[in-house]
């Protein structure tokens, strides 16, 4: 069992990590039982190789922070009833906690500072998610929604002390971890709640709906964000940008677009895996880059590494850019709202390029804009990118040839 070297990582919380990132798997030596095993990343592989220690055979995953140092899990089965923490440096057991009803499925995590546990118990007519104390298993608090929703949903914010959730019936919670006590509650989509992330500072946090919707809100005061952002499809798991300033938004469709926080104005095209099932879409620890991971009907996986759009820091759209595109579109609209010739607008794209030129690489846009215009043919394949398109074709050729 080896991985190769990992180089670098966004985790759940905004830690970029690498070396020093912690993983548990399953492992099925030949020969031997399965073991579940705490693997911590070095700078070209496994550093570390914990075995956990009396993991029941109904455990189907544990949840962790990735750069923490203790899992929570729980059976999969529905006679399940105890939720288990494990320390991820010594691999023993730190807390078993017993619950009077079955514990739903993946729907265990532990806060950011590591203190606090929560789990969803599911009996026939209710659930309810429990927040308790890592290091004592005591029960802090428990939190319901009112009436005939129920929750499906929910996270710790950034500092640990209030849980978001969200239910099935298109609601959003603001709790108090510890009391419990409801701190706002507002009717944000038409269908269930299907996920909530977090951006990596904690400051803002997503709503994804099976309604095809996602929202973003603002952490601390529960004010949204912008309009909700529409999807084809059911919403999958939205990825923020490492400067917060952009969040990327997958749906059941296979289509993926990046839009600003703030404004919610679309940033992108959809970018499409021509219906294949999106399984991830993620920025990379840069944020120049995205990451897109899809499955096909016929189980053909296909990875794509996007070019991501530049933050546009709030600026209006540059003069310089409304003029190319007038360029391009071959058509400009005058002061009356009329649609002419701009086949003249031709002429003045050399001026067009010394502006550029003339712009500090930190611009918004400007490294599109050079790639754009440029006419080298050694250029890049896409802005952001190092590799040409000639050496892109020979690439495609010897993996073809493998």
């Amino acid at each position: 069992e080896t991985i190769p070297g990992t180089g670098s990582i966004r985790s759940t919380y905004g830690t970029k990590a690498g070396a020093g990132l912690t993983l548990v798997v399953r492992t099925l030596p030949a020969g031997k039982a399965r073991t579940w095993r705490a693997w911590t990343l070095g700078d070209h592989g496994v550093a570390r190789d914990v075995a956990l220690a009396d993991v029941p055979d109904d455990v189907a995953a544990f949840t962790l922070n990735p750069t923490g140092q203790i899992a929570a899990a729980s059976g999969a089965g529905t006679g399940n009833t105890t939720v288990g923490i494990w320390n991820l440096q010594t691999g023993r057991i730190v807390t078993t906690i017993k619950t009077g009803s079955p514990v739903a499925a993946f729907q265990t995590i532990i806060s950011p500072d590591e203190k606090r546990v929560a789990f969803r118990t599911d009996d026939a007519e209710t659930r309810l998610v429990h927040v308790c104390d890592v290091a004592s298993g005591k029960e802090l608090s428990v939190v319901q929604v009112s009436g005939k929703a129920s929750i499906n949903s929910f996270r710790f914010t950034s500092d640990s002390a209030r849980l978001v959730t969200g239910d099935d019936w298109g609601g959003v919670q603001i709790w108090d971890a510890v009391t419990g006590r409801l701190l706002r509650s507002t009717q944000a989509h038409r269908a269930v709640v299907r996920r909530i992330d977090f951006s990596d500072d904690g400051r803002y946090f997503a709503s994804a709906s099976q309604d095809g919707s996602v929202q973003v809100w603002e952490s601390v005061t529960g004010a949204v964000v912008g309009p909700p952002l529409p999807q084809k499809g059911s919403a999958g798991k939205p990825d923020f940008s490492p400067d917060d300033a952009r969040i990327v938004t997958q749906s059941s469709s296979g289509a993926v677009r990046v839009w600003d926080v703030r404004s919610g104005q679309p940033l992108t095209e959809l970018l499409d895996h021509e219906g294949a099932t999106l399984n991830i879409a993620a920025f990379g620890p840069d944020g120049r880059f995205l990451q897109t991971f899809a499955t096909g009907l016929d189980g053909k996986r296909t990875v794509r590494v996007w070019a991501a759009p530049p933050d546009g820091r709030g600026a209006l759209t540059p003069a310089w850019l409304l003029h190319l595109a007038t360029v391009f579109a071959g058509r400009r609209l005058t002061d009356e709202g009329k649609f002419v010739s701009a086949t003249d607008e031709v002429a003045k794209m050399e001026g067009i390029r010394r502006e550029i030129v003339a712009l500090p690489d930190d611009a918004p846009y400007v490294e599109w804009a050079r790639w754009f215009l440029s006419d080298s043919p050694t250029r890049s394949i896409a802005p952001g990118f190092t590799i040409t398109p000639a050496e892109a074709r020979k690439l495609a050729e010897e993996m073809t040839r493998k």
